[in-house]
């Protein structure tokens, strides 16, 4: 194994309860180096590789959470931008897990920038084949219009189709992570 002629920096961060350890090694023969992001419990980079700058960038992360349980057919407010940001996941945790969801019987989410009146995930998420395990991140797979600016104000939209497992007196959290 090639021995590295450079300093080793290590960090620890603890993000909503997940364990995340960003290792940086700078090399002679590759000046720059890489950082390989490991999350204990869920890969925030799916290929573990990242530049010093995206690891920079997911330690400036923040989280805010919102207590937010919901009915059938409910909107929720659930982020007001504190400055301008990037939203780098959206999700929720509920103490109930939801069961027998299928294309006729689930829980449908979206998440609305009211500001500019758009949606941040393309193909609304349901629970068809995704169930909602309880005590555990069920993320909503925000994956457009991620940019905010200061003040912006994001929404929970929740819709229920036929009768899925209630969820009305859940404890609910929203979880936004942004930078």
């Amino acid at each position: 194994m090639k021995r590295l002629n450079a300093k080793l920096f290590a960090s620890v961060a603890l993000l909503l309860g997940l364990s995340v350890a960003v290792a940086f090694a700078q090399s002679t023969s590759n000046p720059g180096g890489r950082a390989i992001l490991h999350n204990l419990l869920r890969g925030i980079f799916p290929t573990g590789s990242v530049s010093p700058s995206e690891a920079s960038t997911a330690l400036k992360t923040k989280t805010t959470i919102t207590a937010t349980p919901f009915s059938a057919a409910d909107q929720k407010y659930i982020f007001v931008a504190p400055v301008a940001c990037t939203i780098v996941s959206v999700g929720i945790v509920s103490d109930t897990a939801t069961t027998g969801s299928n294309e006729g019987t689930n829980w449908s989410f979206q998440v609305a920038n009211l500001t500019i009146g758009s949606n941040l995930v393309s193909s609304v998420t349901n629970t068809a084949g995704n169930e909602i395990t309880g005590d555990a991140y069920y993320d909503l797979a925000v994956d457009q219009w991620l940019s905010m600016s200061a003040n912006a104000v994001l929404e929970l939209q929740v819709s229920s189709n036929g009768t899925p497992t209630a969820l009305s007196s859940a404890e609910v959290l929203a979880v936004v992570r942004w930078y």
